[in-house]
Parts: C-alpha cells; structure tokens; sequence
C-alpha cells in the first residue's frame, strides 16, 4: 500500500488505473474459476516452493487426494526463507502424500501446458511501485527498487517526502524482512502511529522502523505454515515446531485475526498482548544468541 498521510482525498489507499482485480466481488469471481478450473483439473503443476507454493500444494492434495499434483522450484529445498527443518518437513509431508516434488531446475512451463497441467504460479510478486510517478508520469528510478517495489527509508518515507510512507509487500526497506502478513502488519501498525504523532505535532522526533515496535533493529520471523488441516509448522525465528500443534495455532490465527478485522475487542486485545510478548521473545532470543556467539 501507499499511504499519503496529509491532505489526501483518495478513498483507498492506491487509486488504480485500468482494469484488475479492485474490488470485493472481483476477487472473489477469480477465485471462484480457479476453484472451478481445479476442481475439473486432473493434474496440478505448483511453480514455486516457497510458503505460498508449499500451502496451495497441501491444501490441493488433502481435499483431492485422487489428484496428480507437483511441486516444482529453482531452489534445492523448499520453503527457503524459514529454518532448514521446515522444508525438509513439508517435503516428506507432501511426498508422503503422493505430491511430486522437483527441486533445482528451471519449470519447464510449455511442456507442463502440452501435458494439460493446470498450472499455479507461486514465485512472488512485483510491486506495484510504478504508481508512484513524477511530473513526467514516469517512476522515479532513484525511489523504486529493481524489481518494483518502492524504496523507503528507516521512517517507512519514500524519498524526501516525509508524508509519503510505504508499507507491506510495495516497499523495500533498508532492514531486509520476510514478506508475510505478521511483517506487513508491523508496518502498516508502524505507519499508523507515526502518522498520528505527526498529525499532533509536525516537528516529532519518531524512532526508526522498526525499533519504535520492537526496542532492537529488526523483527522476529514469525509465521506457521499449513500443511492440510491438522498439521503445520509453527516458526520462531530459528525454532520451529512442526505438527498438530501448529496447525491448531494456525486455526486460532485465522479464527481470532477476522474477529479482530471485524471490531472483536476481546480478539484485539489478545492480538496486542501476543505482538508485544513477541517483541520479547525476540529480544530474549537476540541475547542468548549474541552471549553464545
């Protein structure tokens, strides 16, 4: 998202131009062919092995299990953003479930065509950094990354525009960060207050991102990743616990994060006492690791 905090009359966040998926009930038809093309597809191509891929691959073959599905990625293991355990995990959950999986080859996306595959790209994003434009109607090429995204500074500020902030998948921040949604929320929650203490006061002084959140210079990896319903893994930084018990908190995410999204107070205190105890953890973690380096 790209957020202006002052005089802004926009209704959304971003104001899309063209056609796309901009509303509600456009996504929701997307996803209802998709749902629709799966559902009459035989065999299922997976590109990409990262959280997305290995998901969509888990919930595909637990409710069509009579499905050919594969799984294919450039990396040598799945799941390469979190600890090695974890890909080496959902990989034997997969197989064990009749999932293919090739590793460390190019997809070879024409051939799976010819073969009828119905195929999902899972392989990232590019950024929709492009909407942010110059008098010339062209991005500025000292803002956007290469890729796309939007670069930001320690204050979430695209460029000198010290009310122009950027936050979740659209920005690229000086502190690398995983892209998941518990990081896009810290952001988003990192945006919101400095946008508040600058409407109060022009002149705040307003501690780096993300420091202000979590008292050090980066945030913990925190995520769970669904494999079918009743099992998971549940990650921590370098900790990961892989069973029932992840999928479990990975229902109660889910559960409490929509009631939280709909006004449940209950919910939303409970979503602050677990962000901050999360800080801590990460805190806690950070010196037990420096002491033992």
């Amino acid at each position: 998202q790209l957020l202006r905090s002052q005089q802004s009359e926009y209704s959304h966040p971003i104001k899309a131009a063209g056609t796309g998926e901009w509303t509600r009930e456009e996504r929701q038809n997307v996803l209802l062919e998709k749902a629709w093309q799966l559902g009459n597809a035989t065999d299922v191509a997976i590109v990409g092995g990262g959280i997305v891929g290995v998901e969509l691959a888990a919930d595909i073959i637990y409710k069509y299990p009579e499905k050919n599905v594969k799984v294919l990625d450039m990396q040598n293991s799945l799941l390469p953003e979190l600890p090695p355990q974890c890909g080496k995990y959902a990989r034997k959950w997969l197989e064990g479930k009749g999932v293919k999986v090739e590793l460390g080859a190019p997809a070879d996306l024409s051939a799976l065509r010819d073969e009828d595959y119905q195929i999902f790209m899972c392989v990232g994003y590019k950024p929709n950094g492009h909407v942010y434009k110059s008098e010339e109607e062209s991005p500025k090429p000292d803002r956007v990354a290469p890729r796309g995204a939007l670069i930001v500074d320690n204050m979430m500020n695209v460029g000198r525009q010290k009310n122009v902030f950027a936050v979740g998948d659209v920005m690229s921040h000086p502190q690398p960060e995983a892209k998941t949604a518990y990081t896009a929320d810290l952001s988003g929650n990192y945006v919101a207050r400095a946008i508040k203490a600058l409407t109060l006061d022009t002149n705040a002084q307003i501690k780096p991102y993300p420091e202000l959140l979590t008292g050090l210079d980066s945030v913990p990896l925190v995520t769970c990743v669904s494999l079918g319903a009743w099992d998971g893994i549940l990650v921590f930084n370098n900790f990961a616990l892989p069973g029932k018990f992840a999928a479990l908190v990975k229902w109660l995410i889910f559960s409490s994060k929509t009631r939280q999204l709909r006004g449940n107070a209950a919910c939303n205190f409970a979503w602050d006492v677990a962000e901050s105890l999360s800080f801590i953890l990460h805190r806690l973690d950070r010196a037990r690791r420096k002491k033992t380096s």
